[in-house]
């Protein structure tokens, strides 16, 4: 016997048993669910919603385009600031890509050297894309399958590809 009450008794037990929190689960499983479907929709988009996609992760990231979206500017797609840490950033999207082509982009960015980071984004390729380089960020779908979900753009990803 105890002089005190055990408010959430069941949650206590979970604790000391190490189990999982069933409501915490399900939430992870629709979570999971919702990034496999966002990859699919996101692998059939065409390249100028990837661009917007992508435009519209880094704008509810923090980050603010200071240049035009993709079309003719040459080597890069977006150019954007964080006004926070006050660092650049080049960012290359390609709906279909591989290792030379980002190889590529890789010895522009360091040629260009104004930059604090490369963010290099695909969603498709047929062998995942790689870099040991410094500020280098490769984002294959499943990164942004993973930041649609977490800022809250399904609604938008879904209505593009009706």
């Amino acid at each position: 016997m105890t002089i005190c009450s055990i408010r959430h008794a069941d949650y206590l037990l979970r604790r000391i048993r190490a189990e999982a929190d069933p409501l915490r689960q399900d939430a992870e499983r629709i979570l999971s669910e919702s990034r496999k479907v966002a990859l699919r929709l996101i692998e059939r988009l065409d390249w100028r919603d990837f661009e917007t996609l992508v435009d519209l992760i880094f704008a509810r990231g923090g980050w603010q385009r200071t240049s035009l979206l993709g079309g003719e500017q040459a080597d890069v797609d977006l150019l954007l600031t964080q006004p926070v840490t006050e660092e650049t950033a080049w960012v290359q999207v390609k709906s279909r890509s591989r290792q030379a082509e980002f190889d590529d982009y890789l010895d522009r960015f360091i040629r260009e050297g104004r930059f604090d980071r490369l963010f290099y984004v695909y969603h498709t390729a047929t062998s995942p894309i790689r870099t040991s380089a410094r500020n280098v960020h490769i984002w294959s779908a499943e990164r942004v399958a993973k930041a649609v979900i977490d800022l809250g753009l399904l609604g938008w990803l879904s209505d593009r590809t009706i």
